[in-house]
């Protein structure tokens, strides 16, 4: 009987170990969903300043670059 009695005491001990590990996921889960909720809620004050026209663009992306040939923009500078 004895036995029995230190593998149920070593059972708990288990039980409460994973308990409390579940415990600080479940903290951490909370944690990223307010982070989650206040990212969205900047994002909605944000998205009015996205043109609807720039749409695929990253904001603040500058529009089509033009690149040149080194050759061409020698010959332009050169008399």
């Amino acid at each position: 009987m004895d036995s029995l009695s230190k593998k149920l005491a070593s059972n708990d001990k288990t039980l409460e170990s994973i308990n409390i590990r579940m415990e600080s996921f479940s903290n951490a889960i909370k944690n990223q969903l307010s982070f989650n909720k206040m990212l969205e809620s900047h994002l909605q004050l944000l998205a009015p300043f996205a043109a609807a026209n720039d749409q695929g663009k990253i904001l603040g992306q500058l529009g089509e670059l033009e690149t040149e040939n080194f050759v061409d923009i020698f010959h332009a500078g050169s008399y």
